[in-house]
């Protein structure tokens, strides 16, 4: 999901929407300043019956999960490789 200033309102309707057994793992881009630290974080959480976190470089992802972009950061979702 992408968001702007105003998408903190729809992330608030949506995520609690979402059962914990959810799943998909879920994406959120919205603009952030680096000054905001973890407060986004900390918001969502209280919404959403998921695990709401930043994503680590190269991290896999999982179901059940809300993922953050982080600040200023460009957030990449590749497939995994072919064995």
């Amino acid at each position: 999901m992408g968001t702007s200033l105003g998408g903190l309102s729809a992330l608030e309707a949506i995520l609690p929407c979402l059962p914990a057994g959810f799943g998909v793992p879920v994406a959120v881009v919205q603009h952030r300043s680096v000054e905001s630290g973890e407060m986004l974080l900390r918001i969502l959480r209280r919404y959403s019956a998921l695990r709401v976190r930043e994503p680590n470089d190269k991290e896999c992802i999982e179901a059940g999960c809300v993922y953050i972009a982080p600040p200023d950061y460009h957030l990449l979702i590749e497939g995994r490789p072919s064995p």
